[in-house]
């Protein structure tokens, strides 16, 4: 009986980050807040999550983007967010898919 040994996937900028990486991800998420929930931003900013390395296979960034949403609506931060931006990782300009909540 053989069993196929999977391969870790990890990031290649040499960060060695496994789930995600600020570098590697595909997707770029940013999650604006509402008013009055200032204790949840980082350094004054609002949060940002990346996708999942395994999500990189991913040809269409709009199925990525489906899955990071529903990854927020299954989050204690959904109460506070009014919007979510999704970017193609690396491009700060032109947000790709805009959610509001």
């Amino acid at each position: 009986m053989k069993t196929a040994v999977k391969e870790s996937i990890k990031c290649r900028c040499g960060a060695a980050n496994k789930t995600y990486c600020k570098r590697c991800s595909k997707v770029r998420m940013v999650i604006c807040l509402k008013n009055g929930h200032e204790n949840l931003k980082l350094n004054g900013n609002n949060p940002v999550w990346y996708s999942f390395l395994k999500f990189n296979n991913y040809q269409d960034v709009y199925k990525i983007a489906e899955a990071m949403q529903n990854r927020v609506m299954q989050h204690p931060i959904q109460q506070a967010t009014q919007v979510l931006l999704f970017y193609i990782n690396g491009q700060r300009t032109h947000h790709f898919k805009k959610v509001i909540l």
